[in-house]
């Protein structure tokens, strides 16, 4: 494409700049890792492209900097930075005016990402666009192509290729405060603010503000420690080895179809056409949810039997979430039911705590759970699934395997997560910022 680009006089030409700096194996190689993760998140193509362009944007740096100032360069390998986070060590240094060098304009780094997505679709059979509507527009954005997903499971010796580049800690995260940045304590990552709204004024307003609560809420959220909860992932992972398909697990083996009919029988062929498409489709739609499931397994495997913590940060309203991706504790079920505390807690039969230990089962089940059958499943709960049926089943598999042992005897240890919701977070947030007393009732904003 850029041989046969050099000779046409078109716009598509300063996109060259870049990818003749970069080579194309390198683009290509960031394309592709950039598009698997892109297209397990659903990314929109507006989004994915700017991503993609500053990823440009980081690995040009790089190399200028090892044209340019070659001992800065030297430094950066010799402190052993971990390859996905020596582009932000060396912004840094550069703010520090301890290297400088002229970047390619922002609009040509766009349109060479815009070249590499075209490319890639068109090219390869990894991904494919899916095109649906908002309210006002049509909105383009990636999926998996039917197969990656089992060739991605194959690809045991890149498995870090598909891991999120920020991870749980095996220490406690830093604790913040007004003039001190919590989270990731090492100073190889690109630290992420207190705020995820990137907007300076609203970073310039917040720091050095004293506020304690705030610091207080998420240093006792990220300083509670984790664990993999092992008993639920042995099933998960017996049931996908198997591809069993239960409890929300998606079908990870392509659809077979019957001998294509003869052209003479026109309606069966008709009908057979119809029948492929729309089971390929179907297939090609869970993509996203097959890679979702092998991300989070993997990340259960690698963490299992550690202790671990989730740095967390607060979005422009207050809301807190953990950083890490995909393997979390305000993930989907499948993902929540993976974690257990690494501390225990001690409920006696008949207390306060018994009473609402016993109300969040049946709250995941969505109603009065049948006699025996937490028991049951607590035996052999790849026997018995009909866990399965349960409003939250994951969840449920966990609280059920932690219940039927506390049943028996209340001095066994409880460590699975025992959560609650809000009652309608937009109006409750509305109320706080209105004093509304009457929605503040309501909504469960102020005690009773």
């Amino acid at each position: 494409w850029m041989d046969k680009t050099r000779t046409e006089s078109s716009i598509r030409v300063e996109s060259l700049e870049v990818l003749d700096e970069l080579q194309p194996e390198t683009v290509a190689a960031m394309t592709i890792q950039h598009m698997l993760d892109g297209a397990t998140r659903a990314l929109r193509k507006t989004t994915w492209i700017f991503k993609l362009a500053t990823l440009f944007r980081e690995e040009i740096a790089l190399r200028e900097m090892r044209k340019l100032h070659r001992p800065l360069f030297d430094r950066l390998h010799s402190a052993q930075v971990p390859a996905r986070f020596r582009s932000s060590v060396a912004e840094r240094w550069r703010k520090q005016d301890l290297w400088s060098w002229d970047p390619p304009l922002r609009t040509v780094q766009i349109k060479a990402a815009i070249v590499a997505w075209h490319l890639a679709l068109t090219d390869l059979d990894l991904f494919k666009a899916e095109l649906y509507r908002t309210k006002n527009r049509a909105v383009s954005s990636l999926a998996l192509a039917p197969g990656v997903t089992e060739w991605i499971e194959k690809a045991h010796n890149h498995q870090e290729a598909f891991a999120p580049v920020y991870l749980p800690m095996v220490q406690e995260p830093g604790k913040w405060s007004s003039d001190r940045v919590g989270g990731y304590r090492s100073h190889m990552a690109r630290r992420k603010p207190l705020c995820m709204m990137q907007r300076r004024e609203h970073v310039k307003e917040i720091s050095g503000i004293e506020m304690p609560k705030v610091y207080g809420a998420v240093n006792l959220a990220q300083g509670t420690p984790w664990r993999v909860n092992a008993a639920v992932y042995e099933v998960a992972k017996e049931l996908w080895d198997t591809n069993a398909q239960i409890a929300g697990l998606p079908n990870r083996d392509e659809p077979s179809f019957p001998e294509r009919p003869p052209e003479e029988q026109a309606d069966n062929l008709k009908k057979w056409k119809s029948a492929k498409t729309e089971a390929l489709e179907i297939f090609t739609r869970n993509g996203s949810s097959r890679l979702r499931h092998l991300q989070v397994l993997e990340l259960a495997r690698r963490f299992g039997g550690k202790t671990f913590w989730f740095p967390h940060h607060l979005d422009f309203r207050g809301r807190m979430y953990p950083v890490p991706a995909w393997l979390n504790h305000q993930g989907p079920d499948f993902a929540k039911a993976m974690l257990e505390f690494n501390r225990t807690s001690r409920v006696l039969h008949g207390s306060p705590e018994a009473e609402r230990f016993e109300e969040y089962g049946a709250g995941l089940w969505k109603g009065e759970i049948p006699s025996g059958l937490v028991e049951e499943v607590a035996r052999d709960p790849l026997d018995c699934t009909a866990w399965k049926d349960a409003d939250k089943p994951w969840q449920f598999l966990a609280w059920a395997l932690d219940a039927a042992e506390w049943r028996e005897s209340e001095s066994h240890p409880i460590r699975v997560p025992v959560s609650s919701d809000g009652s309608n977070n937009g109006l409750q947030i509305y109320a706080l910022l209105m004093r509304d007393k009457e929605l503040a009732r309501r909504t469960n904003v102020t005690p009773g």
